[in-house]
């Protein structure tokens, strides 16, 4: 880690997540763009974050942007993206976990899932760098042989390069936002995650704070991670009314009391 950024390890193992919710926040919601474009938020430094983002998960350049589309765009990509990542994972765990266990571990390490919503964006890409890994990994060489037969193994299995490619246009659209990707540059083979964390966190952490100051609803600020929901204290419950007591009947001093009543 840098000495000049004097962040745990925590904290920078948390920037990738909390910058994914930041720029889709952005990417979603032309009231934020706006509102951060006062402040210098260019397409080039939203182009940035991404591509900072992208090398944290193995990928080194964002895709190059052609001119602004429809922003309905971006929900549906999600939505098909989410259900590619739900389907070709469990295909990929149940091909590979007991006849390439070795490759089933080097796909799902670190305990890598698909999730829901913003963190399928990065599973789905950080399992697409794998997948190429699997035959252009420099430090996999010793291992190419029994690679490329899980890889065709997987493609048996329908994660063909047409699929994996329509994953690769999804991931383009939604990090794009409102802007539609041309073709991508190929990813470099080579990275530091340790030095691509401090940038993106350099990078998050500067226009977070900008945000807080340009954005000032709450709901706005919901959208990008940088405020939480307000929970909803349950209605305390109105104090019970006593159970009424039955009356008694007093009886004056050296009187006997009533008889009790005949069988």
């Amino acid at each position: 880690m840098d000495d000049d950024v004097p962040v745990s390890s925590d904290v920078l193992n948390k920037a990738p997540g909390r910058a994914l919710n930041f720029l889709s926040g952005i990417s979603r919601n032309l009231i934020i763009r706006q509102l951060l474009e006062g402040y210098g938020y260019t397409d080039a430094v939203h182009e940035q974050g991404w591509a900072l983002l992208n090398a944290t998960g193995g990928r080194a350049k964002l895709p190059a942007l052609a001119p602004t589309t429809s922003p309905a765009d971006v929900p549906g990509a999600l939505v098909e993206l989410t259900t590619w990542g739900t389907r070709y994972f469990t295909l990929a765990d149940a091909s590979l976990r007991h006849a390439f266990p070795a490759q089933h571990a080097y796909l799902f390490q670190g305990g890598l899932k698909m999730q829901q919503g913003n963190g399928g964006v990065l599973a789905v890409s950080t399992f697409l760098d794998r997948l190429d890994g699997l035959v252009a990994d420099p430090a996999r060489k010793d291992t190419r042989g029994e690679d490329e037969a899980a890889l065709l193994r997987l493609e048996a299995r329908s994660i063909t390069a047409t699929a994996r490619a329509r994953a690769g246009e999804l991931i383009a659209t939604i990090q794009a936002g409102a802007q539609t990707p041309v073709a991508p540059e190929a990813p470099q083979a080579a990275f530091d995650h340790s030095a691509a964390k401090v940038a993106l966190y350099k990078w998050f952490d500067e226009w977070s704070s900008i945000a807080r100051v340009a954005v000032t609803r709450r709901d706005l600020l919901i959208r990008i991670g940088l405020a939480s929901p307000r929970s909803r204290k349950a209605p305390k419950e109105a104090a019970k009314p006593a159970a009424p007591v039955a009356p008694t009947r007093s009886v004056p001093p050296g009187r006997p009391s009533a008889a009790p009543a005949p069988n």
